[in-house]
């Protein structure tokens, strides 16, 4: 193999180079940046990031991992969106990773995920610099709407200013029904809405780290899924944590932080239509702010498996806050399966409020607010309430149906 070397993809391309050269180094595609640089073989034809000399030759690259400058990007502040597609449909067609490397590269369209391909993006780092850039207040970042595997790591994608629409990772494609997609050390502020998900199933989310003004993460149907650790930050006056619906079996949160400085409306609000499997919630700090640290409904009347929350520091401060929610509904009646709620610390003015439930258990909580309550409500039966500890003035309100145990659950100031 007979190989030369040219400074830029730019200077190449404007070169005449001799037939016996076959293969040739660049040092960066319009100017030498070392995280562009490639090496190419000659071709007939062209290529997955070919460029074509003055002589007519083809020129492919052959690098193992394609970064964005492979493709022509620029981190200039300037619309990249072209740019960044091509490396995008690059790991798509090829397989090959796809490497961020520590710049901003803005888009002023969301970059377009199909097929049925897997697609993996790793960037420097989060505190490294490798970031997306989001130039529309109401425009999505990436979205997915194919069903192959995709593992996201490491990396920022920021919202243009005061965004008022659009998700920055958005799988609500009608197609999509990806499985076992993993998020990892990805950051994003401030989002309208961080994560949408529409039909993405046993997914891992590691250490995130979300601000937004609307939603933090909008999941239905994350049957068989787990969200672990991260920090989810809702800012806007009615903005939540995560939304979960449809879906939920198999779920399971474990120890994240829900918090914001701002008015918002609940760490985490469920609204279940069906589950194959246990939901757990372990661990973790969640607070809603003016409202609930944790709500759990139904929409539909149909069966569960057991429900476990357990572990965590949950408030729901304000007037009428709750800290964890089952609300007044026909349809928790649906809900056979074993509802535990235990071993946690619970600061609002109503620690625990329950309606609706059948076979459930509020066991071992703190209660620290002083004149915290327990409420059952008239839908609940055969339940149990015992070894809580109440805060001064603390309370149990049991308005049950029926067939509730109520044991020690002492007081202390």
């Amino acid at each position: 193999m007979s190989v030369t070397q040219y400074a830029t993809v730019t200077d190449a391309q404007a070169a005449t180079i001799p037939s016996a050269i076959t293969a040739l180094q660049t040092f960066g595609y319009s100017s030498v940046d070392p995280d562009g640089a490639g090496f190419y073989t000659r071709s007939s034809s062209p290529g997955v990031g070919s460029f074509q000399s003055a002589d007519g030759a083809y020129w492919v690259l052959q690098e193992s991992a394609l970064t964005p400058l492979h493709f022509g990007a620029k981190y200039d502040g300037s619309n990249q969106a072209t740019a960044m597609q091509a490396w995008i449909n690059a790991g798509l067609s090829t397989g090959k990773p796809l490497y961020l490397p520590p710049h901003t590269f803005s888009i002023g369209s969301a970059l377009q995920v199909s097929g049925t391909a897997p697609l993996t993006i790793r960037g420097a780092g989060i505190f490294q610099g490798s970031q997306i850039q989001l130039l529309s207040q109401t425009q999505d970042g990436i979205d997915f709407s194919g069903s192959g595997r995709y593992g996201l790591y490491d990396f920022t994608i920021n919202s243009a200013a005061n965004p008022t629409g659009g998700a920055n990772l958005n799988f609500q494609g009608q197609t999509n029904n990806t499985v076992g997609t993993i998020i990892s050390r990805v950051s994003m502020f401030t989002a309208n809405v961080g994560i949408a998900s529409t039909g993405m199933s046993a997914f891992l989310f590691d250490n995130l780290d979300l601000s937004a003004t609307s939603i933090c993460a909008s999941l239905r149907d994350p049957g068989d899924s787990l969200i672990q650790g991260g920090h989810y930050t809702p800012v806007g006056a009615n903005a939540g944590g995560l939304f979960i619906n449809g879906n939920c079996g198999g779920l399971k949160i474990l120890a994240p932080k829900v918090n914001a400085g701002a008015a918002y409306q609940y760490a985490i609000s469920m609204q279940l239509q069906t589950a194959d499997g246990d939901i757990q919630v372990i661990g973790g700090s969640y607070e809603g702010w003016t409202g609930v640290g944790i709500v759990i409904d139904t929409v539909a009347n149909v069966s569960f498996s057991n429900i476990s929350i357990s572990g965590a520091q949950i408030a729901g401060n304000g007037a009428g806050g709750r800290a964890i929610y089952f609300p007044n509904s026909a349809h928790q009646a649906g809900i056979t399966g074993k509802v535990t709620i235990q071993n946690n610390i619970l600061q609002s003015a109503l620690g625990v409020a329950v309606d609706g439930l059948n076979n459930w258990q509020i066991k071992d909580n703190l209660m620290q607010e002083s004149g915290s309550v327990i409420y059952i409500g008239p839908n609940c039966l055969n339940g149990e309430v015992t070894g809580n500890r109440l805060a001064n003035n603390g309370a149990i309100q049991n308005n049950a149906g029926g067939n509730v145990y109520i044991g020690k659950n002492p007081g202390y100031n």
